[in-house]
């Protein structure tokens, strides 16, 4: 209905809405004056909006992913991976290398090098934690023996101090190599991981086994 005096206009709203409920709820009649200046029972619907599909991008087409073979070169690897080695000096003492070893949990092997920088040896976190413990529980080890070359083997456990002492020869790759050589290294010498070293033996990278089969299984 139309009402032109806003007066009564009010006094209609009041009445109405005794009768019928709240004018803002939709679907309840429609009041207006002349010229219009005010408008009740007319609510203009939301306007629906719709997002655009998402479409998933493969993996192996996003940027950082490329497709992984035995002939992928180790500098593409470690680009995507980006780890960051852990580096220790020969002359740290285990408790020390520990510590490290912790802020890094992503590396396993820690790279050993001497007073130029330069790589060389390997201490696994196996290593190193059989050479912690042993102080702590002898007899784990010590159960273990079972002739002359497991017992010069404890012996050896009990006098390690330091990485260097604890050390295994050094075994890395260049990023000129290829991912099968990684793997020969890794899987030859049974390392988990190894660190790519430049011409100078100076550690840049690090690549494992864990996170080359990751890469594998996204590419």
């Amino acid at each position: 209905s139309v009402v032109e005096n806003e007066e009564l206009l009010e006094k209609a709203i009041t009445v109405t809405e005794e009768i019928i409920g709240d004018l803002n709820i939709p679907h309840k009649g429609l009041l207006f004056v002349v010229p219009i200046t005010q408008v009740r029972g007319l609510i203009a619907p939301k306007e629906e909006t719709t997002s655009p599909p998402v479409t998933p991008t493969p993996l192996s087409a996003t940027t950082d992913i490329k497709l992984i073979t035995r002939e992928t070169s180790v500098s593409v690897v470690d680009e995507i991976l980006n780890l960051e080695p852990t580096i220790v000096q020969r002359e740290l003492d285990l408790m020390a290398v520990a510590k490290v070893m912790v802020n890094n949990p992503s590396v396993t092997v820690a790279s050993v090098v001497n007073d130029r920088q330069r790589l060389v040896g390997l201490l696994p976190l196996r290593d190193l934690v059989d050479d912690l413990f042993l102080g702590v529980i002898p007899e784990e080890y010590l159960s273990e023996t079972r002739g002359w070359e497991d017992a010069l083997h404890f012996a050896d456990l009990s006098r390690t101090q330091t990485a260097g002492d604890a050390m295994r020869p050094a075994i890395f790759v260049q990023r000129d190599d290829r991912v099968k050589d990684a793997f020969h290294n890794m899987h030859r010498h049974k390392l988990s991981g190894i660190p790519i070293v430049n011409e100078h033996h100076k550690v840049t990278g690090y690549i494992n086994l864990l996170e080359l089969l990751a890469l594998y299984c996204r590419s």
